[in-house]
């Protein structure tokens, strides 16, 4: 099977997040990541991260070296560092995947087919499962879709992580 990242280059180093991710880290989804918010948890001092999930929503919407450039310019300059997605985020979203069953139709955003709605929820569940795998809160205004998945206690929306 073709991996469908395999077109996609990886983070440069710079932005490539290593060691132990603190559990006071914020991690923020694709559109959060592009939000003010960010300065602002570092700010607090808090680790702002985005998923490689993530990273690679975002490079895969920018064409060419000049788009590559930047999306990795602006995460640089944001202060944002990409944490691989690793067996454990894997076998995470996996547990999560099995405890929830998604009824698409509910779910539906407009003109999306019932595959597209699971695909892009288990999308979701999988950004979470990322930020769940180190105990850390991740930041979404994807309420819609997130109210559905366990354990809240691990996201918040922008709003509510920043009054």
């Amino acid at each position: 099977m073709q991996n469908p990242l395999a077109d996609l280059p990886p983070p440069p180093p710079e932005i490539v997040f290593v060691g132990e991710v603190p559990t006071q880290a914020l991690f923020f989804d694709t559109n959060s990541a592009l939000q003010p918010e960010v300065e602002r948890a570092r700010q607090q001092g808090r680790p702002a991260l985005i998923s490689a999930l993530v990273y690679a929503e975002l490079t895969s919407r920018k064409k060419g070296p000049k788009g590559l450039h930047s999306i990795d310019t602006n995460l640089m300059d944001r202060g944002l560092q990409v944490v691989p997605f690793d067996q454990v985020s894997a076998r995470c979203f996996f547990d999560l995947n099995r405890q929830l069953h998604f009824d698409a139709p509910p779910l539906l955003r407009q003109n999306e087919t019932p595959r597209a709605c699971r695909d892009r929820l288990r999308f979701d569940l999988a950004v979470f499962a990322a930020a769940l795998r180190h105990r850390a809160m991740l930041i979404t205004d994807n309420t819609n879709d997130f109210m559905h998945f366990p354990y809240k206690s691990y996201w918040r929306t922008r709003v509510e992580a920043f009054p």
